[in-house]
């Protein structure tokens, strides 16, 4: 995981702990600085953003394009169904591609092909016998 994705392990537990200890002193000892716990603090009070809430929107059509395929399209199938769906702005195939990966929505495979044919040990086609 991500540097960033450890800071916020470490805000929130922090945020958990500041009623036993001191703010100061918990940053002190974690390695991150007061005034980012207090930027922390305060992102999170505020509710989701804007972003935030953009991107749940596309979650919930990436997710529900991938349920009417019953789980065979991928990102770039997935990508062309939401650009065909009226009155929705298309989306990114990079953003569908890292969306599909982070709430593990994935297509499914082909099938291998089935050999149908097998081959005489003796070689041969069988249909003309004189012929190699």
């Amino acid at each position: 995981m991500g540097e960033g994705v450890e800071r916020v392990r470490v805000f929130a537990f922090i945020g958990g702990q500041k009623t036993e200890f001191e703010i100061k002193t918990l940053c002190r000892v974690c390695g991150v600085s007061t005034s980012g716990y207090y930027d922390w603090a305060a992102r999170a009070a505020a509710g989701p953003t804007e972003t935030d809430q953009a991107e749940a929107d596309v979650v919930e059509r990436i997710r529900a394009a991938h349920k009417t395929s019953r789980g065979a399209y991928g990102a770039p199938r997935v990508t062309v169904a939401l650009a065909r769906e009226a009155g929705k702005p298309p989306v990114n195939h990079k953003r569908v591609e890292r969306l599909m990966v982070l709430h593990g929505l994935q297509g499914r495979c082909g099938r291998r092909k089935v050999r149908t044919t097998i081959p005489r040990p003796q070689g041969g086609s069988g249909s003309r016998p004189g012929r190699p």
